[in-house]
């Protein structure tokens, strides 16, 4: 463990192997810094828990891992616990040149009240967890996470960007990539605040997608470029059980076999608002529809450069008693089969 000062594994001798069995703390003492440093071919091999600011006082010191074409294999990742004592501190993770993270199990990313962690991933840097992710979870605790250059993050599960309580910031840009197996959740269970920006050129595949998915959380999506991929046959919600917004502006967004909502849930309202862009829908399975206000709320915009196209049988409006559907058709083009009206309210307006 480091409990101050700087640790450094440096295979620049000829690559180097180093196997811990047990937990590996860095910055476990209150009120004290610690830096670890992995560089020039360095590999750590952590059977147990990686933890990064665990229980680190109420100094607000910033403790950081940096790694430099090195590799961190870990069964758990933690960054910010508070370990019983609190921690209100901050916590930086970057990684550099082609260093990877291979984690095998959760990773918890500014896990409880008052911690603050920011990952950063730059040039070709991989991070692949075999479980989920949350990135910021319960009250008070702040994840940030930035995928530049032509980075990678693999989730083989899900990922959840504000849970229980906690604040989350994803931002995917430049040439990167992040693919999620199952669920991107942008926030997840119970209130939580969430953010994730897509830009430039970037890469991002999910399985299912929900927007604003706990009840009394606020979820959004800015894209303005890039590309989004919604893989298998699965489905996407903009406001599920929160209050969702997804802000298209440029790239595209591919759902070929998806039911698309906006607007689930009576306490989940969605806005989908599309600019520019791209939208393509229900080319793969017509039978998986584009619903706009399914049991609650739900508004669709189009306006300015959007192109929106659905291949599945129908645009629903109101599709429930409690469902209230508004398409707003400002500018853009929208092609679709038919638009069909539900036993509750539908508004469409050609403006």
């Amino acid at each position: 463990d480091v409990f101050n000062g700087t640790l450094v594994f440096d295979g620049s001798g000829g690559g180097q192997v180093n196997h811990m069995q047990n937990d590996f703390w860095v910055a476990s003492t209150i009120d004290t810094p610690a830096y670890l440093i992995l560089t020039n071919n360095t590999t750590v091999n952590v059977d147990a828990w990686f933890a990064l600011g665990r229980g680190n006082g109420a100094s607000d010191y910033l403790s950081t891992a940096t790694l430099y074409d090195s590799k961190l294999r870990t069964g758990n990742f933690s960054m910010g616990y508070d370990n019983g004592r609190g921690n209100l501190a901050r916590q930086l993770l970057t990684l550099n040149g082609t260093s990877t993270i291979t984690n095998a199990a959760d990773m918890n990313l500014g896990e409880s009240f008052g911690s603050t962690s920011t990952i950063q991933l730059n040039d070709n840097s991989v991070l692949f967890s075999d479980s989920r992710i949350h990135l910021g979870w319960h009250n008070g605790g702040v994840g940030i996470m930035t995928l530049a250059n032509s980075s990678i993050v693999n989730v083989d599960a899900w990922f959840s960007i504000g849970h229980e309580g906690g604040t989350g910031s994803l931002t995917v840009k430049d040439n990167s990539t992040l693919r999620v197996l199952s669920d991107m959740n942008v926030t997840d269970v119970g209130t939580g605040d969430g953010t994730m920006t897509i830009q430039d050129n970037a890469t991002v595949m999910w399985g299912s997608l929900f927007v604003g998915k706990g009840v009394g959380s606020f979820g959004r999506v800015n894209q303005t470029g890039g590309r989004v991929i919604a893989t298998e046959s699965r489905e996407a919600h903009i406001g599920f059980h929160g209050e969702g917004t997804y802000n298209l502006s440029g790239g595209s967004i591919v759902a070929p076999s998806h039911w698309f909502v906006v607007g689930r849930y009576g306490d989940g309202p969605g806005v989908f608002n599309i600019t520019g862009g791209t939208f393509i829908h229900g080319t793969n399975d017509t039978g998986r529809l584009f619903r706009v206000g399914e049991e609650g709320p739900g508004i669709l915009t189009i306006s300015g450069t959007a192109d929106v196209r659905t291949g599945g049988d129908a645009l629903t409006l109101g599709n429930t008693a409690g469902g209230n559907g508004t398409v707003n058709l400002n500018g853009g083009s929208l092609q679709v089969r038919r638009i069909v009206g539900g036993p509750g309210a539908g508004e469409f307006n050609f403006n």
